[in-house]
């Protein structure tokens, strides 16, 4: 009788680990084409202090179609006529940053280099929050500029722009290895274009580029 059940709950064993094993092999991808993720370039910055974190809403984006360039050239130009003569640029340095916190001041991090006023990407377009769904495809090969446009967009890694790049290759990091599993692919492609390259040197001289 202990034969049989020891037989019995061995079966059971063997079935119940198959589906794993399966799910396993599929999540295995060898074509040569392997994902493209694309770090871009600094894009706009949202804030909105009303809101709790996390909400969703109307993001005021900061406005710069109302500026009186004229007044500003006024008070910079001689501001820094003067501090070129004495070479010290102290005084114009804080009058060009209390101007772009007058546009800006809401965007502005803390004295610990944190994020204020729920300002950044809002939450549907952070890639943590994106279901990714079915979008490799084995063996596509890439032979118009349309084609090539879908391509890159597939896998776009979205990042505040005003963090530590060191910091922001650790989410990075992160992501690479969140479309391997998706992908199935043991290595990936990088397309990077403005600040999306300084990201990436600080993602290669954390984690390499084997």
């Amino acid at each position: 009788m202990k034969k049989i059940l020891s037989v019995l709950l061995l079966i059971t064993i063997l079935l119940s680990s198959f589906p794993v094993a399966v799910l396993a092999a599929e999540k295995t991808c060898d074509c040569p084409n392997a994902p493209i993720i694309y770090i871009r370039g600094r894009r706009e910055l949202v804030v909105n202090k009303d809101l709790p974190e996390g909400a969703e809403g109307n993001y005021n984006l900061p406005r710069t179609d109302n500026i009186d360039v004229m007044s500003l050239v006024k008070q910079i130009v001689p501001r820094y006529c003067l501090d070129y003569l004495k070479n010290d640029f102290s005084k114009f340095t804080q009058l060009v940053c209390d101007i772009l916190d007058e546009f800006y001041g809401d965007y502005c991090l803390n004295n610990n280099g944190e994020i204020t006023n729920n300002s950044g990407l809002p939450s549907k377009v952070r890639w943590r929050d994106i279901n990714w769904g079915d979008r490799h495809k084995p063996g596509s090969a890439v032979t118009t500029p349309e084609q090539a446009t879908m391509e890159i967009t597939k896998y776009n890694y979205n990042y505040d722009c005003r963090l530590d790049p060191l910091e922001t290759a650790d989410d990075l990091k992160a992501f690479v290895d969140r479309i391997k599993q998706i992908t199935g692919h043991k290595k990936v492609r990088f397309l990077s274009r403005c600040e999306g390259n300084v990201i990436l040197m600080a993602y290669f001289s954390k984690y390499g580029w084997e």
